[in-house]
């Protein structure tokens, strides 16, 4: 997740759109690749929003990309 830090969701996004799945990159659609954003976002302990995470890249560029920093 570091090397997302401090970027946009968005970013995130548009490289899991044109990377994933490995054996067939950018096959999936928008609406999956967001899935699977969020998936890694949840994963790596990002709050989640009350709406699912959408699929534009203008509005996840948006989104600062802030991982939560444990507390001291």
């Amino acid at each position: 997740m570091g090397n997302w830090s401090n970027g946009s969701v968005g970013t995130l996004f548009t490289y899991v759109s044109d990377a994933m799945p490995q054996m067939a990159p950018g096959s999936l659609s928008p609406e999956d690749n967001a899935r699977i954003v969020a998936y890694l976002l949840k994963a790596n302990g990002m709050p989640a929003g009350a709406q699912p995470l959408p699929s534009d890249t203008t509005v996840l560029s948006k989104i600062a990309f802030e991982p939560v920093r444990p507390a001291r």
